[in-house]
């Protein structure tokens, strides 16, 4: 999983497992909006992006 502050990006790497579907980014901050992107690695090499998604986290 990649994230943004910003839409389009540029994406930093957040997390990777290939053993969850569940993900938690716990350092975010209430209020600000979050972009976020998936892609898949193989031995040929990483997949592209998948469509962005954003997220604003609320307290």
């Amino acid at each position: 999983m990649k994230s943004a502050t910003v839409q389009g990006g540029p994406h930093g790497l957040v997390y990777i497992n290939t053993d969850q579907t569940l993900v938690v980014d716990d350092q975010l901050q209430n209020g600000a909006t979050y972009y976020y992107v998936v892609s898949s690695v193989n031995d040929a090499g990483e997949g592209p992006d998948s469509a962005e998604v954003s997220a604003t986290p609320r307290q």
